[in-house]
């Protein structure tokens, strides 16, 4: 059964955990029908209203139609539905802004009711990997970092996670807000098969490179977190340490990998050239003067930065 990395159980826990938000199920349809009919998860805060919790990349929302093969009925259901959905948005509030999946890309329903709807990219890569299709540079890097002697695998030391995740935070100055007893907690929550930490070490011992993924019951993984320590940023490791993740992937059935997120320059460079599929996903602020006042300074800051404040998963 497919089932998103992030409609799971155990993530929906850990959210709990971490961020004291309450997730919130939701199933909505025309007059109770079965179908067509929108699912979703929501967080909520202590008021009610609907936030999107921190290191999520998208809400999990699943549109279930009714059988047709008539496009303009699809669109008709999903227009039907998809307005209930907005009308909850609405009742509950929306605190901030709430990211849906790259599946939904018609967000006409919340535009019309004044919600700005700003896009965003992310890439898809398709396993098993390709590896002629994939830059020659970054083909260089892997074949360097074999060559000097890094050992990739899975592993449950979850200090040597955060060392990665603190040094690139330092780096570049944001913070995951990730220690070792919450990354404990979500691999107790999740499982080991879902919650993938990946360490790559160097041949001196030292954990040179970590990588969190997230892995559904189906066939999708995405990225969560990551992390190169300064002094390997020019050996290749983060490159071969991704190649591991994926191949180790494609051999447990996952099809597609999703990058989560490539919307600063540095950033889209870095994972556009694993090949892929560029896809679009859309982030919602309600209408008001918070978005208003919100909008103008991110504005500001994408005009001195030239990107969003996304972290470059190096």
């Amino acid at each position: 059964m497919e089932i998103d990395p992030l409609a799971m159980d155990g993530w929906l826990e850990f959210n709990r955990y971490k961020w004291n938000l309450e997730p919130h199920k939701i199933k909505l349809s025309i007059d109770d029908h079965e179908v067509p009919a929108v699912e979703t998860v929501v967080y909520l805060d202590t008021r009610g209203r609907i936030v999107m919790p921190p290191l999520n990349p998208y809400l999990p929302v699943i549109f279930r139609p009714s059988p047709t093969d008539k496009v303009y009925r699809l669109r008709r259901q999903w227009i039907a539905v998809s307005e209930l959905l907005v009308a909850e948005f609405q009742k509950r509030r929306v605190l901030g802004a709430v990211t849906l999946p790259t599946d939904i890309v018609d967000v006409r329903a919340w535009q019309w009711r004044g919600f700005l709807a700003e896009p965003r990219y992310t890439f898809y890569l398709s396993l098993p990997l390709q590896l002629p299709e994939v830059d020659h540079a970054f083909r260089t890097k892997i074949n360097k970092a074999t060559k000097t002697g890094f050992q990739v695998h899975r592993s449950l030391t979850f200090n040597k996670v955060i060392e990665c995740l603190s040094d690139t935070e330092q780096r570049q100055g944001f913070k995951h807000g990730l220690n070792i007893e919450d990354l404990r907690r979500a691999s107790a929550l999740l499982g080991e098969d879902s919650f993938r930490c990946y360490i790559a070490i160097a041949p001196s011992g030292e954990v040179a490179s970590a990588r969190i993924v997230l892995k559904g019951p189906g066939s999708k993984a995405l990225d969560w977190v990551a992390g190169t320590k300064r002094d390997f940023l020019n050996s290749g490791v983060t490159q071969y340490l991704i190649a591991f993740v994926l191949d180790d992937l494609a051999r447990d059935g996952v099809k597609t990998f999703d990058f989560a997120g490539a919307n600063l320059p540095t950033v889209q460079a870095a994972k556009s050239a694993w090949g892929g599929d560029l896809k679009v996903y859309f982030v919602l602020r309600a209408p008001g003067l918070r978005t208003i006042v919100s909008t103008g300074l991110r504005l500001l800051r994408v005009s001195f930065r030239r990107g969003y404040n996304e972290p470059t998963h190096s």
